[in-house]
């Protein structure tokens, strides 16, 4: 839907730095077959499962790396 809306929209797909193996590997897939951009997430701090303040600033320091052109 949102490449027949917005067809020169730049899709990205966030990885989680939990999934690991073949989910990973579906994610990209599926990124690729629609024509999105894949980004991974990696060495997050966090605190019972959710990301600190330290870790907020990785997820968005990450995410800006993975999406410079």
């Amino acid at each position: 839907t949102l490449r027949e809306n917005h067809p020169d929209a730049r899709l990205i797909v966030i990885g989680n730095c939990n999934i690991k193996g073949l989910v990973v590997q579906c994610l990209k897939n599926a990124a690729a077959h629609v024509g999105a951009e894949y980004v991974g997430l990696h060495d997050i701090e966090k605190i019972g499962g959710h990301p600190t303040v330290l870790g907020m600033e990785q997820i968005c320091e990450q995410i800006l790396q993975g999406i410079e052109p």
